[in-house]
């Protein structure tokens, strides 16, 4: 062999051996890809996993809530277009299928805001008669 020969077979030796090693650094590359690939897949089943036995803790906490009381005294000071969502959720039924009875009564303002105070009646739909006695210092709100 001569000189020539033998360097012609050395560069081809070197040139195949820097074709091996440029595959083994893509299938590095991609090995490494497939590995980030299954992590972000465990992180993102993880998360999924999580958000999903947290939403069932709640619903489970949403499902035991009760009312406080099952009886209701609703106070209206007048009847009108401000009280018609109340009149129209009381005669629908919406209050009856949860469980509560509302007795919905019609006085004046001021006897309204002295119920509230005196614990006789829930709720007041009103305004300024309210306002006045939240005002003059009762614990109305």
């Amino acid at each position: 062999m001569t000189k020539p020969q033998v360097k012609r077979r050395m560069a081809a030796k070197n040139a195949k051996g820097a074709k091996e090693s440029e595959t083994m650094t893509a299938d590095s590359e991609s090995a490494l890809r497939t590995k980030k690939l299954r992590l972000h897949s465990r992180a993102v089943i993880l998360l999924a996993v999580i958000l999903f036995a947290w939403a069932g803790v709640v619903a489970a906490q949403t499902v035991v809530l009760k009312p406080e009381k099952n009886r209701l005294e609703v106070a209206m000071a007048g009847t009108g277009s401000t009280s018609l969502p109340l009149l129209v959720t009381l005669e629908s039924g919406y209050f009856s299928k949860r469980g509560l009875t509302v007795n919905l009564n019609q006085v004046s303002a001021s006897v309204s805001v002295q119920g509230v105070i005196s614990g006789t009646i829930d709720i007041y739909q009103g305004g300024a008669a309210a306002i006045a006695g939240n005002l003059a210092g009762a614990d109305i709100i």
